[in-house]
């Protein structure tokens, strides 16, 4: 099915790149166009040969929001597959070093600053889940560290070896003679109970009680480790390590 396309960026900030374009209607004749000679673009010079670094740099000139990349997604039909099946990906960035390279990869890195002279609130990265179905049971969840030592078609399939030397789901670090000068914030407005659940801070329901029971739950500097003892009881004792 041929269709029309709109900028949803229209009356917001203009991005400097990747305008959002979502299917939107039958077409216009400018727009039958436009994808006509799109399509003879594409048929000339096939996506593979643009495999280049995209760079955008620009400064904003205006009172609208400024963004340097915008994208919306969106899907308006399930197809008639099994529910919870199907995944919609506003952007997907893989970084991958191959046998022999051994260098630093970061999948993605995002900086917010303030120049001196610039009293600015900063927040590096901004996760968000908007839920607007009270009958939406299912999870939602605003920040997902997950650990892979094998690409997702193979997930039934894991190696004997786990693979996950010093692995971190979150590290907390500063330059050189600075710091946070919090660690760990809740706000007035933070947790909440729901229909079904109290407002839980710390939920280890989940790991179960013999597997949380083999956990240290601190490692303090001077070698001595916190651990769950059950019946709400904790035990200090010697790391092993």
């Amino acid at each position: 099915m041929t269709a029309g396309w709109r900028d949803s960026s229209a009356g917001g900030g203009t991005p400097a790149f990747g305008a959002s374009l979502v299917p939107r209607g039958p077409p216009h004749p400018p727009l039958l166009i436009l994808n006509f000679f799109l399509l003879v673009f594409l048929l000339f010079f096939p996506l593979g040969s643009l495999g280049q670094p995209v760079v955008s740099d620009w400064i904003a000139e205006s009172s609208a929001p400024a963004y340097g990349f915008r994208a919306q997604v969106e899907r308006f039909s399930g197809f008639g597959v099994v529910d919870d099946s199907v995944l919609t990906v506003g952007a997907q960035v893989n970084a991958v070093n191959r046998k022999g390279v051994n260098q630093i990869v970061f999948g993605i890195a995002t900086e917010a600053w303030a120049e001196q002279g610039s009293v600015s609130r900063l927040v590096g990265i901004e996760a968000t889940t908007i839920n607007r179905e009270p009958r939406n049971w299912v999870r939602k969840i605003a920040m997902w560290a997950t650990f892979k030592n094998r690409p997702d078609v193979d997930y039934f399939s894991p190696p004997a070896d786990a693979a996950n030397m010093d692995s971190q789901a979150l590290r907390i670090e500063s330059q050189p003679g600075t710091g946070f000068e919090r660690g760990l914030v809740f706000a007035a407005e933070s947790l909440r109970a729901s229909r079904v659940g109290e407002a839980v801070v710390v939920d280890f329901r989940e790991v179960g009680l013999e597997r949380m029971k083999g956990w240290v739950l601190v490692r303090y500097p001077d070698g001595w480790c916190e651990f769950y003892a059950g019946a709400g009881r904790k035990e200090v004792r010697e790391c092993a390590r």
